[in-house]
């Protein structure tokens, strides 16, 4: 689950700007990557071992997923104090976001169940017996479709409802799956068959069952529905389906055992999670050819993306002006001291806040020249231990450093 507040050191998203976020199991945090330019532009973090994560369409509220604590955060990216912990169901993994980001539906693999979300009110909704391990949409968010790896079937939901009913059987080894953007076709990764399936979404048949890479683990459409993208985890590659003559047209090497992958119809690419080696690869794809390897960090786990036709006076361009050290020691016992090199002179402001957002000390506020800056931070011994965050504020950005009181 989350920990704390993020400790963030980003540009937000702004209208026509998506923003691709890529899940760092090992290293407990968030990459930020601007999609048109494949660059990193911030980080958000502490979690304790994301599993999965989602955006809402304007990137106003992100929910990320822990499997190992079978929990949820629901958390507003550029809000370091603002996010929701949410109990949902035993290997809480996968998540889908509805078209309106009014709701999340979640995979929870081994209750085979699915928690609904409400992401207005920050709070589970219901849960759903069926399903469990992958969860997709289709177009409209009237369907809500989850495969079960154990019983090989996948369920369909009605999301107005509740209801649900057998879709499917017989698909071995089902995992993750997505919707074609037409609403027509569903492509379910079938990990340990080496293949996926083509699924009619009128009855459930099947259209096509395709050989593909050697441990398939996640897959993702292109806008016009034309092709699929699908990542080989253990051979190192992503296949790209041709949807209507159902063969694999080209195999594209990707380093570092892709284990997620997410269309990003803005950018016309495809963004992969590379867990063996921190990366994620941005694919062309008009090429179909890799155009980038990104450094992320360690075991990318799985990746997201938002913005597309983002809106809101608080989510503007944000560049980075300073580069800010941890704090050290950490954990802390009376002293510790961090460093703030500034690009230009800015009035800057240094508060203290305990885990639960009440503020404690303010540190420091003022005007501070360009150049590199030292603070020192000596909790009193009457504080409580436990995790306290250090917010730096200035006119047009801020960050978060935690650190531990002993």
């Amino acid at each position: 689950m989350l920990l704390s507040a993020f400790a963030i050191t980003l540009a937000f998203s702004t209208f026509g700007q998506t923003k691709v976020y890529v899940a760092n199991q090992l290293t407990n945090d968030i990459t930020i990557i601007d999609a048109d330019n494949n660059t990193v532009v911030g980080t958000l973090a502490p979690f304790n071992m994301p599993s999965n994560l989602a955006f809402t369409p304007d990137g106003a509220k992100g929910v990320i997923t822990f499997a190992g604590s079978g929990s949820a955060s629901i958390i507003d990216p550029t809000d370091p104090f603002n996010f929701t912990n949410l109990t949902c169901g035993a290997g809480a993994s996968d998540v889908v976001i509805s078209p309106d980001g009014q709701k999340a539906y979640i995979g929870n693999a081994s209750a085979g169940t699915i928690s609904v979300l409400d992401l207005t009110n920050n709070a589970v909704l219901s849960t759903w017996m069926g399903g469990g391990n992958g969860v997709a949409l289709s177009p409209d968010g009237s369907t809500l479709y989850s495969t079960n790896k154990i019983t090989g079937t996948v369920t369909s939901f009605n999301t107005a409802t509740g209801t649900s009913s057998s879709f499917a059987t017989g698909i071995t080894n089902a995992e993750r799956l997505a919707v074609s953007h037409d609403g027509k076709l569903i492509c379910i990764v079938q990990n340990l068959s080496t293949q996926v399936s083509l699924l009619n979404t009128s009855d459930g048949s099947i259209e096509a069952i395709i050989p593909v890479g050697v441990f398939p683990t996640s897959v993702s459409f292109t806008a016009d529905s034309k092709r699929a993208l699908v990542t080989n985890t253990a051979g190192n590659s992503v296949s790209v389906i041709d949807i209507e003559n159902t063969v694999v047209e080209t195999s594209i090497p990707v380093t570092g055992s892709p284990i997620d992958i997410a269309v990003v119809p803005s950018a016309n690419k495809a963004f992969t999670a590379n867990n063996g080696a921190g990366t994620s690869t941005a694919i062309d794809l008009g090429t179909m050819a890799v155009q980038q390897n990104i450094t992320c960090g360690t075991f990318p786990i799985a990746v997201s993306f938002a913005g597309e036709g983002f809106t809101g006076v608080k989510n503007q361009l944000i560049t980075s002006k300073w580069n800010i050290t941890r704090p050290s020691p950490n954990p802390v016992s009376t002293h510790t001291s961090f460093n703030a090199t500034l690009e230009e002179s800015m009035d800057l402001q240094i508060r203290i806040y305990n885990n639960s957002g009440r503020l404690i000390e303010e540190l420091f506020s003022g005007r501070v020249s360009a150049g590199t800056h030292q603070f020192d931070w000596n909790p009193t011994a009457d504080l409580t231990p436990g995790f306290y965050n250090i917010l730096l504020k200035s006119t047009d950005q801020f960050a978060v450093l935690q650190v531990l009181k002993q």
